[in-house]
């Protein structure tokens, strides 16, 4: 996406296809969050696309990201801690508005906080940016649990207003 987006979308870890296109988002979840996109009122082509981390994990197992996790004790690997770094410096450069975070890997990135579920639709303002933080599930997780995609969308569309200065 563009370097001057206003509105930058950073998901979990990139698909397998995404790896070999070279592109985020490029899979069927991405496809899917097109349209989720579209229903917002947001175009795919003026966002920023990225990833909190650059490698798919075994599995497709988040614990692969944690040396510890546990509901009080979060201490990312040294590999994923050095993806956060990046995944900072890179969004610093691009100085969006609004920043979503789809999914729990992109949560912890961006914020430290755990628990998309908890977290989803919230305001955040982290201390490394002045963009504020907008949770949401990952686009693979509402294909998954299709009935929390209007809850996506609802999130989608909170972004979208304070990207445009909207917002409350």
């Amino acid at each position: 996406g563009p370097r001057n987006a206003r509105i930058a979308i950073v998901g979990d870890w990139p698909t397998r296809e995404d790896l070999q296109k070279g592109q985020p988002f490029s899979s069927t979840s991405g496809e899917e969050l097109g349209r989720m996109l579209h229903d917002a009122g947001i175009l795919r082509s003026e966002c920023y696309l990225t990833h909190a981390a650059h490698t798919h994990p075994p599995r497709g197992d988040l614990e692969f990201f944690f040396t510890k996790r546990t509901a009080k004790n979060v201490i990312p690997s040294p590999q994923f801690a050095t993806y956060i770094e990046s995944l900072r410096a890179e969004l610093n450069e691009v100085k969006p508005d609004v920043i979503i975070a789809c999914g729990e890997l992109a949560l912890f990135a961006l914020t430290g906080n755990s628990g998309i579920v908890k977290w989803r639709s919230s305001i955040l303002y982290p201390d490394w940016t002045a963009a504020v933080v907008i949770p949401t599930f990952s686009p693979a997780m509402v294909m998954r649990q299709w009935n929390w995609r209007y809850l996506a969308v609802h999130d989608l569309r909170r972004a979208a207003q304070y990207a445009n200065g909207t917002g409350p």
